[in-house]
């Protein structure tokens, strides 16, 4: 219930972590405990083609969560920290559009916080799969 995401028809995801460690669980019948706290991502999901709509309730962050759900998308990651946003594959870029919220746009294979530009409440912007490093109103 904390986060929600929405695929638009013909979109394709792939679900890519939580990252589980069994190991930390003694105890019969106890949940795996999800390694957030030690990389500051919750989810980490990839789209693949089409378009995606995510609601994150904002305070998640609070659980040590930096980005509570990061979307990848080429080499380019969005990240969000409690917001409702659209992210679409088009003509070889990703759109993302920030109904309420904050995200983040950088590249993929970081630890920890994405780090890159900033989109707030109300923007729209076009990126380059490469990492974000074009990026468009």
């Amino acid at each position: 219930g904390h986060v929600r995401w929405t695929l638009s028809p013909d979109s394709r995801l792939v679900v890519r972590s939580p990252i589980r460690d069994d190991s930390a669980n003694d105890r019969p019948g106890s949940a795996p405990r999800v390694a957030a706290m030690d990389t500051g991502i919750g989810h980490v999901v990839r789209l693949e083609r089409g378009s995606l709509r995510v609601e994150v309730q904002p305070d998640l962050v609070k659980h040590g969560l930096v980005d509570v759900l990061a979307v990848e998308a080429g080499h380019t990651r969005i990240a969000v920290h409690g917001t409702a946003f659209t992210v679409s594959l088009r003509d070889g870029e990703v759109v993302v559009e920030v109904e309420h919220g904050v995200v983040t746009v950088g590249p993929t294979g970081q630890r920890g916080a994405t780090t890159g530009y900033q989109l707030p409440a109300g923007a729209r912007a076009a990126f380059s799969l490469d990492g974000g490093k074009r990026a468009r109103n």
